[in-house]
């Protein structure tokens, strides 16, 4: 907490599921989400930023299955 970074990246797997994440300055950012309801889950539990290496899927799960543009 005294460093207060701008942001705190953690994989999901590695996050508490019951528990509320880390209250401070920073903005979380869950990494390896390949799922859309996995994002939605943590969107919901406080993370902030989404990354994943399946843009084009979860970008369009979570858009309610928009078509991916190119």
């Amino acid at each position: 907490q005294l460093l207060a970074p701008d942001y705190l990246f953690c994989n999901w797997q590695k996050l508490p599921s019951h528990e509320p994440l880390w209250t401070g300055p920073w903005s979380w950012c869950s990494y390896d989400v390949r799922d859309a309801g996995r994002a939605r889950s943590l969107l919901a539990h406080g993370v902030e930023l989404i990354e994943t290496m399946a843009v084009r899927e979860l970008r369009d799960a979570l858009a309610g299955g928009a078509p991916a543009s190119r």
